[in-house]
């Protein structure tokens, strides 16, 4: 068993995230490796710096994803910086992949680095993940396989209807966890989808990224931190125990445009040192119009 926290850090740039970091964090995390992964480990209020200098010098391996973004920045090179400084003793501590950079980007950046062996994000995630594995079971540094839990954390998304108006209905969205599992559950965060459109009153929640649009329908992505624990076999309603509170409307305009796109509402449910999990639930179900 290592001495270390975390198996591996991954440094990247917020631009990398959806479309790889995240995808290979949590690929990473099924394979049984401690991952210090921002969204993974941080929660409201948590104090950034702290936290990544903690995962800096508790993580027995460091993967940095080079990629345009990261080298424009300077927030990941600092942290690259810290990584380095770790193997002034001769030990291996960064593990690099290159995301849409090649060595002639890498050499102008840091020649030390470009002397590296490295392993290409087009490899795909798979290929990664067993490269990374590789360096593991090579130096003997795996941390145990996190225990696995029996029984399932349910989420569910449900609706108050408020108010019926000739022309506009409102409701209140009611989210449900319920740990059926033998473990008590402690911080966890909640993200999700919802069409922008239709919120006219939020409470609880922040704004998790800038809005988009999917299929002409304007999307808002929501996150809820909670340091709440939720014990075996306990539902709750989020609505109820925190205050949480999104409010939205259907009208005649909305139901048409709505009829059309059939917007969905996808959720992700972060668990400390857990793999996340998803699901969604088609908008159509969170209103009667």
């Amino acid at each position: 068993m290592s001495d270390f926290t975390w198996d591996l850090f991954i440094s990247h740039a917020h631009e990398d995230k959806s479309e790889f970091v995240t995808p290979l964090a949590e690929a990473l995390a099924a394979d049984g490796l401690e991952v210090w992964y921002d969204d993974f480990e941080l929660t409201l209020g948590d104090s950034l710096r702290r936290s990544i200098d903690r995962g800096l010098s508790e993580s027995r391996y460091g993967l940095v994803v080079l990629s345009p973004s990261f080298l424009e920045k300077e927030w990941p090179q600092r942290e690259l910086d810290g990584l380095a400084s770790r193997e002034m003793n001769g030990r291996k501590v960064i593990l690099p992949v290159w995301h849409g950079v090649g060595h002639k980007e890498i050499l102008q950046y840091s020649p030390t680095l470009a002397d590296r062996r490295a392993i290409s994000s087009s490899a795909g995630v798979a290929a990664i993940t067993q490269a990374i594995l590789a360096v593991f079971d090579i130096d003997g540094d795996r941390q145990e396989s996190p225990k696995s839990m029996s029984g399932s954390i349910d989420v569910s998304f449900e609706y108050n209807h408020t108010q019926t108006e000739p022309d506009e209905h409102r409701y209140r969205l009611v989210t449900r966890i319920a740990n059926n599992t033998d473990e008590s559950i402690g911080t966890f965060r909640l993200v999700f989808t919802f069409p922008a459109d239709a919120v006219f009153g939020v409470e609880g929640l922040n704004a998790a990224k800038p809005d988009v649009v999917e299929r002409g329908v304007r999307i808002s992505t929501f996150e809820f931190d909670s340091a709440r624990t939720l014990y075996p076999t306990e539902e709750v309603t989020l609505t109820e125990v925190t205050g949480m509170s999104l409010q939205y409307r259907m009208t005649h305009d909305l139901f048409w445009q709505f009829s059309r796109t059939e917007p969905v509402v996808r959720w992700k449910l972060y668990l400390m040192n857990r793999m996340p999990l998803e699901g969604s639930v088609q908008f159509s179900a969170l209103h009667r119009f």
